[in-house]
C-alpha cells in the first residue's frame, strides 16, 4: 500500500499508475484529507517576500505555515494579506515595541505568524509575558477529529557583547 501525495488515499501498490487522482486543488487545501502539512519559513521582513512566501505554501501544499521575523506592526498589514492565498487565515503576533520605540517609525524586528487552511479551527491561547526576549505564539487547532497546539517560537539572536 502507499499514499498518493495529491489526495492522501490510500493505494495498493501495483495499481498505483493506474489510481486517478480527484484533488484538482493547487493548494491542497482539502478537509478531507487525513494529512497535515506543515512548514516553517523564517522570512527576515514579510515586506518584500509575499510571492515566496505564497508559492512556498502552494508548492509544498502546507495546511500550516509558521513565519518568524515578520517585521511588522500589524494584523492588518497589507505584506500580510498579500501573502494569505484564498482560502487561508492567518494569526498574527507582533513583537511588543518599547514605549520610546513606539514613538519612531524604524523597523520592529521580530514577529510571528501562523497561515492556515481555513477548514482548520483556530483560537490563540494567551500565555504570561515573561522579559526572555523569547516570542512565542501559541494556537489551538481543530480539524476534523484531531486536537493540537501549535508552537510557533523564535529566539533572537543576543546582541554582541562589548569588551573593553
Amino acid at each position: 500500500m502507499s499514499t498518493c501525495r495529491r489526495c492522501c488515499q490510500t493505494v495498493p501498490r501495483p495499481s498505483r499508475a493506474a489510481h486517478r487522482c480527484t484533488n484538482t486543488s493547487s493548494t491542497h487545501a482539502d478537509p478531507r484529507c487525513s494529512r497535515t502539512f506543515v512548514g516553517t519559513f523564517n522570512t527576515r521582513s514579510v515586506g518584500s517576500k509575499t510571492t515566496a512566501i505564497y508559492d512556498r505554501i502552494v508548492a509544498d501544499r502546507l495546511h500550516l505555515c509558521a513565519v518568524v521575523e515578520t517585521w511588522l506592526d500589524a494584523v492588518e498589514s497589507p505584506q500580510l494579506i498579500a501573502c494569505t492565498l484564498p482560502g487561508y487565515s492567518y494569526i498574527e503576533k507582533a513583537r511588543p515595541r518599547s514605549a520610546s520605540a513606539a514613538l519612531t517609525t524604524r523597523t520592529n524586528h521580530g514577529g510571528l505568524c501562523l497561515f492556515y487552511a481555513s477548514f482548520v479551527s483556530t483560537h490563540e491561547v494567551p500565555l504570561p509575558v515573561y522579559n526572555s526576549g523569547i516570542e512565542v505564539l501559541t494556537v489551538y487547532l481543530r480539524r476534523a477529529r484531531r486536537n493540537a497546539l501549535a508552537v510557533v517560537i523564535y529566539r533572537p539572536p543576543t546582541p554582541p557583547s562589548v569588551h573593553f
